[in-house]
C-alpha cells in the first residue's frame, strides 16, 4: 500500500538584518532529529551548525546563510518553530524574592529584535578615515575552534570578520581583500578611542528579546527577559 502523501503550509519570514522576505515550511520529525543528535554532543559549535542546517533545509527562497548574524539565525528559528508546532512551549523560572516557581507559555509571534540604541557600525579615526563595521557572520560561531579560544582571540577573530570596509577620504579599501597579517597590524596601531569604539560595538550587537512580566507573591512586579535561543528552548 502506497502511503498518503503529506503536504506541508509555505509561510513568509523577514531576515532582521537585511529585511529580505523568504519562503518557508515548518520544521519537520526529520529536522528534529538532527537536532536532539547535535545536543547529545553537548558542543554548542554543533548545536548552532545544526540549527543552520534545519533553516536550510525548511527555507525555499535562495540566501546566504553562513552570511546571517547570529540573532538572524536565531530570530528565524524561532519563528519556524513557532510556525510548526500548537503545542505551548513552556518555561519555569524561580522567583528569588516569593520563592515560587512558576511556568509560563512562550508567544513565539512576540519575539522581536532589540538593537542598539544607536548605529555603532561606524567608527571614525581621524578627519578622513574611518572604519565601516558589518554585524559578525554565524559563520566564525559554529567553528568548534572559536567556542575554545580565549576572551583575546575570540574578540580579534570577531573583529577581522566584522571589518568591512576603511575608507580614507574617496580611497575604499576592501578589508577582506587585504592580507591578514596587515589587518591585524592597522587594527595594533588604532587609537585607544577607536578600539574603545570597536568594543562598544561588539558589546552592543542585536538580539532577540522576549519579555515576561508578572507580579509576584509579594504584590511586586517582576521582568524576565530572555535574549538568546540558550534562553528560550535550553539548548546547552
Amino acid at each position: 500500500m502506497t502511503l498518503p502523501k503529506l503536504s506541508h503550509r509555505v509561510f513568509t519570514l523577514e531576515v532582521p538584518s537585511t529585511k529580505a522576505k523568504i519562503t518557508a515550511r515548518p520544521i519537520l520529525a526529520k529536522d528534529a532529529k538532527l537536532l536532539l543528535t547535535a545536543r547529545a554532543t553537548g558542543e554548542y559549535a554543533q548545536i548552532l551548525k545544526t540549527v543552520k542546517e534545519i533553516i536550510n533545509n525548511c527555507v525555499s527562497s535562495e540566501f546566504a546563510i553562513n552570511n546571517l548574524a547570529l540573532f538572524d539565525l536565531e530570530y528565524l528559528y524561532t519563528q519556524l518553530y513557532g510556525n510548526s508546532t500548537t503545542s505551548p512551549h513552556t518555561l519555569s523560572f524561580s522567583d528569588t524574592e516569593d520563592e515560587k516557581v512558576r511556568s509560563f507559555v512562550v508567544d513565539f509571534s512576540k519575539i522581536t529584535i532589540e538593537w542598539p540604541e544607536k548605529d555603532l557600525k561606524v567608527i571614525k579615526i581621524t578627519d578622513t578615515i574611518s572604519i565601516h563595521l558589518s554585524y559578525p557572520p554565524i559563520s566564525i560561531y559554529d567553528q568548534i575552534d572559536f567556542t575554545k579560544l580565549n576572551q583575546a582571540d575570540s574578540f580579534e577573530k570577531v573583529t577581522l570578520a566584522s571589518l568591512d570596509k576603511i575608507y580614507d577620504g574617496e580611497k575604499v579599501y576592501d578589508v577582506k581583500s587585504e592580507k591578514l597579517e596587515d589587518t591585524r597590524a592597522w587594527l595594533d596601531d588604532l587609537p585607544s578611542d577607536a578600539y574603545k569604539q570597536l568594543t562598544e560595538f561588539f558589546l552592543n550587537l542585536p538580539t532577540i528579546r522576549y519579555e515576561i512580566t508578572y507580579k509576584n507573591d509579594k504584590d511586586n512586579e517582576r521582568k524576565i527577559v530572555l535574549r538568546s535561543i540558550n534562553d528560550i528552548f535550553s539548548f546547552v
